[in-house]
């Protein structure tokens, strides 16, 4: 079981795209988190016209970890003629399937587009793993009690995807174990949500650390020294999407106040890699937000909240109903955006 990925990049490290990760049995997909630029990584690569089936699973609801979600049903059902099957932690004891439902009813997409499969009925359904647990652990506190390490059982051993996770509970269980290989997310400054790199090193032996595959990055230097102290880097098959054509618009007032027009799940990363001046040097950033469907909310979590953590900057959404209010409320929350970081007004501009 080698994991490939499309993409290796922390939220705000847009070029290295959206940490995802996948393998095709047959013509099974099989998908680890679905951001804001997989979709585009699985249509340039043309996986999805190899695969009549998927299967995916979501480590937690970030939206670039989850942002892609809606596209992903629509494209199952319109393009395989199946629903989306969504593996999730059991039902019986965690909540995410019941925050997974909400984006998708906040994405406008019906719930007869996709199913839900317990963990515990997921036994020997793929060659590839026998079985398949999450385990819960330590991220951000704003997604407590709803963030996921997913654990695979081989032939070969334990493999073992850490998801984001700020600390080692859980790898130094695996590392006393026959593992196979470990997927972790590293960093070397947001140490508060995601796993010190330095601290990696200082509990796992060097004759193990080429088993380690490190993802998630936030920098070229975190990636340097991952590859100094001995660990593998995680091999990213993502192409250079930067050039397809923008999903949004904009527009600026005489008072250098920036006005968008929607924001699909490209948006962040398009404005990132080509426009990043735009919000850097505008008053005011203003939002027309016509509706809650995925092609217009999708990538809003993580705009937000480079506009509120780095920017220091609040988004003005101007829209035309409460409905459309309390989706986006909806939806924030559950990316773990904080409420104050959003000014809503009740007209276009």
């Amino acid at each position: 079981m080698d994991l490939q990925f499309l993409g290796t990049g922390s939220a705000f490290q847009t070029k290295l795209y959206n940490t995802s990760a996948f393998f095709v049995e047959g013509e099974k997909l099989f998908l680890i988190d679905c951001g804001e630029t997989v979709m585009a990584q699985l249509e340039n690569l043309r996986l999805l016209n190899y695969v009549k089936e998927i299967y995916a699973v979501f480590t937690h609801t970030h939206s670039d970890h989850i942002a892609g979600i809606g596209h992903l049903v629509t494209v199952c059902n319109t393009l395989l003629g199946k629903k989306l099957n969504i593996i999730v932690p059991s039902i019986n004891r965690f909540k995410l399937h019941e925050k997974i439902k909400e984006i998708l009813n906040i994405f406008y997409i019906p719930s007869n587009y996709y199913t839900f499969i317990d963990e515990n009925d997921m036994y020997n359904i793929f060659d590839t793993f026998s079985s398949i647990s999450f385990i819960p652990t330590e991220h951000s506190p704003e997604l407590s009690g709803n963030c996921f390490s997913i654990l695979f059982d081989t032939k070969k051993g334990i493999i073992f995807y850490s998801g984001d996770s700020k600390n080692t509970t859980n790898i130094e269980k695996v590392l006393k174990y026959n593992f196979d290989k470990i997927y972790v997310d590293v960093t070397l400054t947001i140490k508060n949500v995601h796993l010190d790199l330095n601290l990696l090193e200082s509990i796992v032996p060097i004759e193990k650390r080429k088993k380690i595959f490190c993802v998630h990055f936030d920098s070229d230097e975190c990636i340097n020294e991952a590859r100094k102290m001995g660990f593998n880097i995680a091999t990213s098959v993502a192409c250079d999407i930067s050039n397809l054509p923008f999903c949004f618009k904009y527009a600026f007032t005489n008072e250098k106040n920036l006005v968008l027009s929607n924001f699909g799940e490209l948006a962040f990363n398009q404005i990132m890699q080509k426009k990043q001046d735009i919000i850097h040097n505008s008053n005011k950033i203003y939002l027309n937000l016509e509706n809650t469907k995925y092609e217009n909310i999708a990538s809003l979590g993580s705009f937000i909240l480079y506009l509120y953590f780095v920017l220091k900057k609040k988004l003005y959404v101007c829209i035309n109903n409460q409905h459309t209010k309390y989706n986006v409320l909806r939806l924030i929350n559950i990316y773990g955006v904080p409420d104050d970081s959003v000014i809503f007004l009740y007209n276009k501009l």
